[in-house]
């Protein structure tokens, strides 16, 4: 699963890059000579390719670094109304921050709240669809190509 959130991530920011890079096309090919460009792209395509190892060796490094500070903060629940003004209470202890002994509002939970999606199993699913879909595509247009001609 990290192999293939790093490589997307990878691809991403390379892929920006390569769209900088399209866009200021015209005013690169006026200033550098077309060995400078060609060397740019290798460099881009070098860093597609080792973009997830270089992801991975900055990752232990900061592995390496002490954990980040977690504070808890309380969960508080806020009610307004008209007749009774406003109450401010923890769930947990019963008792009102605000004063006065006011009820929360109910929770309610909308059909199908408790499912979940492993993404685990999502994210590598979609892309083997997008994949098959890409290929199955590609093989069409070819078997189309190969009968006209």
């Amino acid at each position: 699963m990290n192999v293939l959130l790093d490589t997307l991530k990878w691809s991403v920011i390379v892929g920006a890059a390569a769209l900088a890079l399209t866009l200021l096309k015209p005013l690169l090919d006026r200033r550098y000579s077309p060995q400078w460009r060609y060397g740019v792209w290798l460099a881009m395509a070098a860093l597609l390719l080792a973009g997830p190892a270089l992801g991975a060796l900055l990752e232990e490094r900061t592995a390496a670094l002490p954990p980040a500070v977690v504070i808890e903060v309380p969960q508080m629940e806020l009610r307004v109304s008209r007749e009774e003004g406003v109450s401010l209470r923890r769930p947990e202890s019963g008792a009102p921050a605000g004063g006065g002994a006011r009820t929360p509002l109910p929770v309610q939970t909308a059909p199908g709240a408790g499912r979940s999606l492993d993404l685990d199993v999502l994210l590598p699913g979609l892309w083997l669809l997008g994949a098959a879909v890409f290929a199955l595509y590609h093989l069409a247009g070819t078997l189309i190509f190969q009968r006209r001609a």
